[in-house]
């Protein structure tokens, strides 16, 4: 049987609604949940610190949002500790350092770090 020729605008309708069930399947999977219950930062001088909790999850959610957590991707994962991160920054700003331990933390969940 031959099928009629589509149209243009049939066209565009078919891949918007492959696009739309695209986007719903990548919002699913990038549902995650992270739970912290202690952060310990050695070697820093007094931060102010609900102004490092406060840029880090900001700074961890972003990341997340946009790239995702790798070792979730398998459905779920628990980590006891992560180690072997990146060096965080000698500074004294509450807000750099909130930043750079959610990029060693996401740096860990993402496979580069060693989980325990």
């Amino acid at each position: 049987m031959n099928e009629a020729p589509r149209t243009p605008r049939a066209e565009r309708a078919e891949r918007a609604e492959r696009a739309e069930r695209a986007e719903h399947a990548v919002r699913a999977v990038r549902a995650v949940r992270v739970d912290i219950g202690e952060l310990v930062l050695d070697g820093f001088g007094p931060l102010d610190p609900d102004r490092v909790s406060a840029a880090f999850q900001t700074e961890l959610a972003r990341l997340v949002r946009e790239r995702g957590v790798p070792l979730a991707a398998d459905g779920g994962r628990a980590l006891d500790a992560l180690s072997g991160l990146p060096p965080l920054p000698a500074t004294t700003s509450p807000g750099r350092l909130g930043e750079a331990l959610a990029r060693a933390v996401h740096a860990g969940l993402s496979g580069r770090g060693e989980p325990r």
